[in-house]
């Protein structure tokens, strides 16, 4: 998983991307490497979002579309028929603050957490 792509997932405004598209981006997050590189299924897609596979399809063609996300030419898989997608809205420049202790998620005792 990338906190970065999971993080920069979180941050699409409304404007840009739609409540299904900011989904299937979570879970394409979830499933990339640190590169911003994934290859989820259909399947998988489908189990992780709850959507159905025609709208898994129309989704990622519609963040493909909007430039949230590209096919990189290659291929994974057991079968090496999926194909391999990055993740373009990331910021590779930017450090993550998911576990920065001035977000209340560090151990700090003054981030509100009891004793």
């Amino acid at each position: 998983m990338s906190t970065k792509a999971t993080v920069a997932t979180w941050d699409l405004k409304a404007s840009l991307v739609t409540s299904t598209e900011k989904l299937f981006l979570l879970a394409c997050a979830d499933r990339a490497g640190e590169g911003h590189e994934c290859w989820p299924s259909l399947a998988r897609l489908c189990a992780d979002t709850s959507l159905d596979r025609k709208t898994i399809i129309k989704v990622r063609q519609s963040v493909i579309d909007k430039k949230l996300m590209e096919y990189t030419g290659s291929f994974q898989g057991h079968s090496g028929q999926i194909p391999v997608m990055r993740l373009t809205y990331v910021d590779n420049s930017t450090v993550s603050e998911f576990t920065s202790t001035k977000n209340g998620t560090g151990t700090s005792p003054k981030n509100g957490t009891a004793d």
